[in-house]
């Protein structure tokens, strides 16, 4: 359980699984102290590191892919597989299922 939940990312309501952040790199910068001729001065030194859920400003989970936007400003579309893509067909059918049956009166018919 302590792992299923490790793997998904909480926005509002809605459960975002960590497996479409694989691959992807959020860049940014560190500074730096540098010692010149005219003083200290201050370099910002670009940084790469994998993107995580915290970077995440936004995203949307589309019938074919996931559309995530990062806080360094960069767009990501990541393709969901053929699998993927018949397992929230599937979710989605049974949440209108559920949705369509209409409660039983009390008492009977």
């Amino acid at each position: 359980m302590a792992e299923e939940i490790d793997r998904q990312y909480l926005k509002g309501l809605v459960f975002f699984d960590r497996q479409y952040l694989k691959g992807l790199v959020f860049r940014t910068s560190r500074p730096k102290e540098v010692k010149g001729e005219s003083g200290t001065k201050v370099q910002h030194i670009p940084v790469e590191r994998e993107l995580t859920p915290a970077d995440m400003l936004d995203w949307k989970d589309l019938p074919d892919r996931v559309v995530i936007v990062a806080a360094d400003g960069q767009k990501h579309e990541v393709k969901k597989t053929p699998a993927q893509i018949r397992a929230a067909a599937k979710s989605q059918k049974e949440g209108e299922e559920k949705g369509s049956q209409q409660p039983e009166a009390p008492g009977g018919e």
